[in-house]
């Protein structure tokens, strides 16, 4: 491949995924939105998974994050990473 043609195939590729991500954005926009849910309870451990949403519904704004990358799942301060910051145990819940 010419490097020309690298550059056009990447700055395409790359118009996509700003696309996707303004998409994704909106998506995360209307989940804000969603309620707390009736039933919480702390979260443990266990809980501490890939993708899993937890609720800290002493937070003022967004209430809620998805588990990106578990990193200590028994730390009440850096039991996991999401959006590149770490969160805890501490003040963390799950749905029932």
């Amino acid at each position: 491949m010419h490097p020309k043609t690298f550059v056009e195939q990447r700055n395409i590729l790359r118009a996509e995924i700003d696309r996707l991500v303004a998409r994704i954005t909106l998506l995360e926009e209307e989940a804000v939105a969603h309620p707390l849910p009736t039933y919480l309870r702390p979260a443990v451990a266990t809980d501490i998974l890939v993708d899993a949403v937890l609720w800290y519904p002493e937070v003022d704004g967004k209430q809620w994050v998805v588990v990106d990358e578990v990193r200590r799942p028994n730390d009440a301060f850096k039991a996991y990473e999401s959006d590149g910051c770490r969160y805890g145990l501490e003040g963390a819940f799950v749905e029932v």
